[in-house]
């Protein structure tokens, strides 16, 4: 007799007790198996419908606090076969209310601004949609409406029904920046009235969407021109601040014709046509008070994000190479200003700028006659005469607003030792120091700061009010008068990085020398040392992130983290059986010692009825589980 043919007896002589061992076998291997199964149906699920989601679309520009310009789509050549498009995407809430009190609400809603080249995916070659728009007042107008099927059935709408959308009014620069809030509290929210056609399919990109979410997407979209116009809009008679912008940039191509270096040319492409408006960095020449009087001609790089960061600056310095030097510039908006031998005498919210000291032969002007240590302070002409009588030698108090580390602005306090004063007919007398931000500009008075959006402190706000009113002055027939925004105070570049430098930005302005050819040889040098990667504005792959399953979790890792303590009582309770029908055969253990086996060969008998059992319960478990699974599916 055989190993093989004692061990296949033994199993038949034994069943009855080796049954219980078998089905611990056949229940860990079937929640195993259909842990994995069902988890992998799940991963598939997703993939598919990331894939549904997306189209033909695979690839991808993706900017969430930052707008650049729609035109990019048109610049930007990858062949006859390649659709590009731009989109605005805002995050929204719809609400409708309809006839007999019926009502349905619809929060975190993406409303899609789109145009011909987006329905030129979407639809596959068919004709785009018409969506108008209709009525000449903001309280009238009312735009068409494409909707999907989610969107729709949660609204509780039908085609040819209104229905409003909110949206938190778009900046350009963030909202926990100090002063970026542009119109009063109550405005930050544009409402829109839209009228739906009809319901996008899911076959047409009803349900786009890049995010790899097993819910489905609440969709809703209209022509693109007028969210631009509505929803940048400050105010009356004044232009969009998103007028020919767009957040996102799709490029769509079918999967037969799909070029091998697609993605490395598109992002090729996208360096080589970028603007500064789509890094919304901006160029202008202004003129600027020179040292001993007159006017000097300059050239000034700005954003209307207000600050700059690191790899902007960075940039900037190397154009200022080119074209004689540069000089980086901080400036900002301070709370208040205390001398401290002049009680009570504050100086609400003024401008304090940082203004480097470039030497003789730079060309560029400075308020300083040498640089300024950490510490020290040169004050203007008006703080030192006309207000707080602020001289050389007093210690004066500057307290101003920092982003805390939950994002809520703190205020901060700073002593500094003044150590000269600074003419206003100079250097020291530029209004343009002052850091763009929204609205001040245009402010007739700083009194009118609450109209901002921006919470003054009221009481110092009105502290010798008319003096500070005064100060900034007034427009007469095109002609300021008075010196708005200039600096009241300058300090150190260390120290207006140490105190102003956030995660934003750590400048305001960076200044040339001007001249013929100044304005475009700053461009070109910006735009040829600045990666527009350091601000997310590149092309990614996101099909490929979709179909390799990297948008939907490990789910059958994790069922079977779920199904671990089924799986491991199984193994323990088989093992538990096996030792104790193995105890109860001591008898034919001792007899086949008897007879000649040695103990290894006797543990081998046992251990390979043992295994014949583990491996036929494996492979009844995996049928089981299969066919749960199926009919579960």
């Amino acid at each position: 007799m055989t190993r093989r043919t004692l061990i296949l007896k033994s199993l038949r002589h034994h069943a009855r007790a080796h049954l219980g061992t078998l089905l611990g076998a056949v229940v860990a291997s079937t929640v195993l198996i259909g842990a994995l199964v069902v988890g992998d149906s799940v991963r598939f699920s997703l993939r598919q419908q990331a894939l549904n989601r997306l189209g033909d679309i695979h690839l991808a520009v993706v900017q969430h606090d930052r707008y650049f310009r729609a035109a990019l789509a048109d610049e930007i050549q990858l062949g006859e076969n390649v659709q590009i498009a731009p989109i605005l995407r805002l995050q929204a809430s719809a609400f409708f209310k309809g006839d007999h009190n019926t009502t349905g609400r619809a929060p975190n809603v993406s409303l899609l601004g789109v145009d011909n080249r987006f329905w030129k995916i979407a639809k596959q070659g068919g004709g785009a949609p018409a969506l108008k728009k209709s009525g000449e007042s903001s309280r009238d107008i009312v735009i068409d409406a494409l909707v999907n099927q989610q969107t729709m059935e949660r609204l509780k709408i039908q085609a040819g029904d209104q229905f409003q959308v909110r949206i938190a009014k778009p900046s350009l620069l963030p909202r926990d920046v100090p002063l970026a809030v542009e119109g009063k509290a109550d405005e930050m929210v544009v409402t829109l009235k839209l009228r739906l056609v009809g319901m996008l399919e899911a076959d047409s990109l009803g349900d786009f969407s890049l995010r790899p979410d097993p819910l489905p997407p609440l969709n809703i979209f209209i022509p693109i021109e007028p969210l631009q116009e509505l929803a940048g809009k400050p105010d009356s008679g004044k232009p969009s601040l998103l007028k020919g912008m767009a957040n996102l940039l799709v490029t769509a191509v079918s999967d037969s014709q799909v070029p091998p270096d697609l993605l490395d040319s598109a992002n090729t492409q996208l360096k080589k046509h970028w603007q500064l408006a789509d890094a919304q960095l901006a160029l202008h020449e202004l003129e600027a008070n020179a040292t001993g009087g007159g006017k000097r001609s300059l050239v000034e790089l700005f954003s209307p994000r207000v600050f700059m960061d690191e790899n902007m600056i960075q940039a900037a310095e190397e154009a200022g190479k080119a074209v004689g030097g540069s000089q980086v510039i901080m400036a900002y908006m301070v709370n208040r200003i205390d001398n401290h031998a002049m009680t009570n005498q504050p100086v609400p919210y003024s401008i304090v700028a940082a203004v480097p000291h470039g030497g003789p032969v730079s060309l560029l002007d400075s308020p300083t006659n040498r640089p300024l240590a950490r510490g020290e302070m040169l004050v203007n002409e008006w703080l030192h005469s006309c207000y707080q009588k602020t001289k050389p030698g007093d210690k004066v108090d500057l307290t101003y607003f920092v982003l805390g580390s939950s994002r809520e602005m703190q205020e901060v306090k700073k002593t500094f030792r003044v150590v000269g004063v600074v003419p206003t007919e100079g250097p020291g007398g530029d209004r343009e120091l002052m850091p763009h931000f929204p609205g001040v500009r245009d402010l007739k008075s700083i009194s009118e700061l609450n109209k901002l959006g921006f919470k003054p402190d009221r009481k110092l706000l009105n502290h010798q009010r008319p003096v500070n009113d005064k100060y900034w002055g007034r427009t007469l027939r095109n002609r300021v008068t008075g010196y708005r925004g200039t600096p009241k105070a300058f300090i150190s570049p260390a120290d207006a990085h140490e105190m102003w430098s956030n995660r934003y930005g750590v400048a305001t302005a960076v200044r040339y020398p001007g001249g013929d050819g100044v304005l475009e040889t700053v461009q070109s040098q910006v735009r040829k040392h600045f990666d527009p990667i350091n601000i997310g504005l590149e092309f990614r792959d996101v099909r490929s992130f979709a179909v390799e399953g990297n948008s939907a979790s490990d789910f059958g890792g994790l069922f079977v983290g779920l199904s671990f303590f089924l799986v491991a009582a199984a193994l323990i309770l088989m093992g538990l059986l096996f030792v104790f029908g193995v105890e109860q055969r001591a008898g034919e253990v001792g007899t086949l010692l008897a007879v000649g086996f040695t103990g290894r060969q006797v543990r081998n008998l046992l251990l390979g009825e043992g295994a014949i059992l583990a491996v036929l319960g494996a492979l009844l478990g995996a049928l089981a589980g299969l066919g749960y699974t199926r009919a579960m599916v």
